[in-house]
C-alpha cells in the first residue's frame, strides 16, 4: 500500500501558505537572531533574572541569559520536558502527565504529582497568571488544555479538528496583552506556530521552516513583543519580534532585546 503521508503533508503545507497570505498583513512574527544550545524542548522567560529557563528532556534545567550564555544548571528528580513561571516558583513537567514544583533558585519544593489524570502527554506547559490557568500542550491526543489551579479542565482546543490540523503540539504560551494563545507544532506536524484567540479560534499560522526544524518550547518576554522558540532537532533558540494578529498586541520593537524587570 503506498505511503500517502508525504502527499498529505504537502497539501497541508500548501494550505498553510495560503492562510499565511491572509494573516501577515495584520500579524507579525519576524526573525531577529538565534543562539546554539543542545536539544532545547521547553522554555520560560524570567524577567526578574533577565534570562530563559531551558528544559532538555533531561533530569536538569539550564538557565541562560538572553545572549545564550549558560548561567547555571539545576538538577531535577525527574525528566523535564517543559517549565513555566508560577509566581514565586517554577512548575515543570516530565512530558508524561507528571509535574513538580521548584523554586526560582532551582530548589525542589515537591514530589512529582498529577494535575489531571486525563493529561497524559504533557509536552508543553505555560501558566497564564492573569487568567489563573495552567495551559498544557497534550501530544496524545493532540490538544491544548486549560486547567484551573486545582486541576479541573476548563477548555480544550482539539488539534485534529483544526484546518489545517495541529498534529504534534509542543510548546505553548499566552500573550498577556492580547490574550492570544501560541502553540508550536513540531516537525512531525507543520513545523509552524499556531495562534489562537483567547476563546480558542485559530487566527494565524506562521511557517518557520526557513529558520530551523522541530519547534518545541515557546516563551514570550514580559513586554509581549519578543517570542523565543526552542528548536529541539535544530539545537538552537531563536528570537522573533511578535505582534498579535487581532491588532491589540504591542507592535514589534525597534530593538530585539526586551527590557527586564
Amino acid at each position: 500500500m503506498p505511503d500517502t503521508r508525504g502527499a498529505v503533508r504537502c497539501a497541508m503545507r500548501s494550505l498553510l501558505a495560503l492562510l499565511l497570505t491572509t494573516t501577515q498583513a495584520i500579524a507579525g512574527l519576524t526573525f531577529q537572531s538565534s543562539f546554539a544550545i543542545e536539544g532545547p524542548t521547553g522554555l520560560a522567560f524570567d524577567g526578574r533574572r533577565c534570562g530563559l529557563w531551558v528544559a532538555h528532556e533531561e533530569t536538569y534545567l539550564s538557565f541562560v541569559d538572553l545572549a545564550g550564555d549558560l548561567q547555571a544548571t539545576y538538577p531535577v528528580p525527574m525528566r523535564v520536558d517543559d517549565v513555566a513561571i508560577n509566581g514565586e516558583q517554577l512548575l515543570a513537567t516530565d512530558g508524561a502527565g507528571s509535574f513538580i514544583a521548584l523554586g526560582r533558585d532551582g530548589s525542589v519544593l515537591s514530589a512529582p504529582f498529577q494535575l489531571n489524570p486525563l493529561v497524559r502527554d504533557s509536552d508543553g506547559l505555560h501558566i497564564d497568571q492573569k487568567a489563573g490557568l495552567v495551559w498544557v500542550a497534550d501530544d496524545n491526543p493532540s490538544a491544548l488544555v486549560a486547567l484551573r489551579s486545582d486541576g479541573t479542565m476548563l477548555r480544550r482546543i482539539e488539534g485534529m479538528a483544526l484546518n489545517p490540523q495541529m498534529r504534534e503540539p509542543q510548546g505553548i504560551v499566552t500573550d498577556l496583552v492580547s490574550g492570544s494563545i501560541l502553540a508550536a507544532d513540531d516537525s512531525q506536524g507543520l513545523n509552524a506556530i499556531f495562534e489562537f484567540t483567547a476563546q480558542g479560534a485559530l487566527i494565524a499560522l506562521y511557517d518557520i521552516s526557513a529558520i530551523a526544524t522541530d519547534p518545541e518550547g515557546l516563551a514570550l518576554a514580559d513586554d509581549s513583543r519578543t517570542l523565543y522558540v526552542a528548536f529541539d532537532t535544530g539545537d538552537m533558540i531563536a528570537q522573533f519580534d511578535y505582534a498579535a494578529s487581532d491588532g491589540t498586541g504591542a507592535p514589534p520593537p525597534d530593538e530585539g532585546t526586551p527590557a527586564c524587570n
